[in-house]
């Protein structure tokens, strides 16, 4: 709702300014926490990338689950944050908890 998608933006306006080809595609292991997020997208991950000069055109789509289907076909699999996010891998997709590069990206109430 915010890092991912935040971190989804800035990568493929980074990426598409460097004539890099690939592109990210953030997906959320638990939706259901967010069920009371109001819009598709946290207001302040789209103001910050305004003021970074990204642009995000509407409509904008709202999170997207993330499959196995996903899993198998990304050449790369990042997640925000090892601490929450490896037991969810591990209890929702086993396996692929070990095969996922982690960053150490709080959520924003963990600040």
């Amino acid at each position: 709702y915010y890092r991912s998608r935040f971190a989804e933006a800035y990568f493929n306006a980074r990426a598409i300014a460097a004539g890099i080809a690939w592109q990210a595609e953030s997906r959320g292991l638990a939706l259901e926490w967010g069920a009371g997020n109001p819009g598709p997208m946290a207001a302040s991950a789209i103001a910050e990338l305004d003021r970074l000069g990204i642009h995000l055109a509407p409509p904008l789509r709202s999170p997207d689950w993330l499959t196995v289907s996903d899993l198998l076909r990304a050449k790369l699999v990042i997640a925000v944050n090892e601490v929450e996010h490896s037991p969810l891998l591990a209890a929702r997709y086993p396996g692929w908890e070990g095969q996922v590069t982690y960053w150490q990206v709080p959520d924003v109430d963990m600040l």
